[in-house]
């Protein structure tokens, strides 16, 4: 006989929860302030806690939330690599592309010397004439001003705030000091206990973080007000409720609901401007390794968050550089940890 199949799993019938906003009113009341939109073609609408001042996402459109080989490039809204470091950074002036460097001659030299090998080869030879000398915007004039330490002491010396790691814009270097167990003894206190410091590590502060983000570009695709998504097949069936973001979780709109309580802020200037709505910053914290180079085993680990009022579209597209860093932390090897604790 051949053995006996087992039956596929019954899933059970919807249970309608007892808060599903079957009786809300198309437009916000006094008694009731819940704002419901229109269904879509597919039964989906949204139940706001609140009438939003504004959605974001109403007019996207498909280049808006995804990017791949068969789809048109959509560059005109991608952010810039480095504004992860700094949103508050700038595109280099139109002037001098190149600063703190002299001209692109220069950088085209010293891009040459400290990318390729350290061993120079008929091939580095090759990429020399190549890539340097026969490129189209190499000027052989700007060579005989050329100097090398020159050049490299403006790349030491540059203080250009819109520089990643410029002071200004909020990183900091720090040295911590982690408490280290000890097999066998027991000590009075953490402080009592063996150290292990950890130097060069740069941060930047949550708050400040968080305030370069609201002003970055990217904050006008935020959903500043958390809402329930439904998804109503007919009139007569029972509404069901969809969890697709962040910003759709019931613990999302319990804290929403404690900021709403919150006094808004008036603009002043310009005067016409709405109040400015309160909204939860939620913070979606991510940790892990990167190689730092295509050679070797140089990493770093790297602290950093997304906007959880992002949505997932816009910000897993690679050219939107969504992520926010908060820390750089070098790696400990065991040389380091032996020498610190002698």
């Amino acid at each position: 006989m051949p053995p006996v199949l087992p039956k596929a799993p019954v899933v059970p019938p919807h249970t309608a929860a007892s808060n599903l906003p079957t009786a809300i009113p198309q437009e916000p009341t006094e008694d009731n302030p819940m704002f419901k939109t229109d269904p879509d073609e597919f039964g989906i609408y949204r139940v706001y806690p609140r009438k939003p001042y504004h959605q974001p996402d109403v007019s996207s459109t498909l280049d808006d939330i995804c990017e791949g080989d068969a789809r048109p490039s959509t560059e005109h809204d991608s952010r810039h690599w480095w504004k992860g470091f700094n949103p508050g950074m700038e595109t280099p002036s139109a002037d001098n592309p190149f600063s703190p460097l002299s001209n692109e001659t220069s950088f085209q030299i010293l891009n040459w010397h400290y990318n390729g090998s350290r061993q120079k080869s008929q091939a580095e030879l090759t990429s020399l004439l190549d890539d340097v000398i026969k490129a189209d915007n190499f000027n052989l004039e700007d060579t005989w001003n050329f100097n090398y330490a020159q050049e490299t002491s403006l790349l030491d010396s540059a203080d250009d705030p819109a520089a990643p790691f410029a002071n200004e814009h909020i990183w900091h270097e720090a040295t911590i000091k982690i408490p280290l167990p000890c097999a066998g003894h027991k000590f009075a206190s953490e402080d009592k206990a063996h150290h292990l410091r950890i130097r060069g590590i740069h941060y930047r502060k949550i708050p400040e973080v968080m305030h370069a983000a609201a002003k970055d570009e990217s904050a006008k695709s935020w959903q500043n007000i958390p809402f329930k998504m439904y998804w109503q097949q007919m009139p007569e069936s029972t509404p069901q409720c969809i969890i697709s973001e962040l910003y759709t979780a019931d613990k999302y709109l319990e804290e929403d609901m404690k900021i709403a309580k919150l006094p808004l802020v008036l603009l002043t200037d310009p005067p016409d401007l709405k109040p400015v709505e309160n909204a939860v910053f939620a913070i979606m914290l991510w940790s892990d390794s990167t190689h730092l180079a295509d050679f070797g085993d140089a990493s770093m680990w790297l602290v950093y968050f997304f906007p959880g009022m992002q949505s997932k579209y816009p910000r897993g597209r690679p050219t939107q550089h969504a992520a926010h860093h908060i820390a750089h932390i070098p790696p400990v090897f065991i040389s380091l940890l032996l020498k610190s604790l002698n």
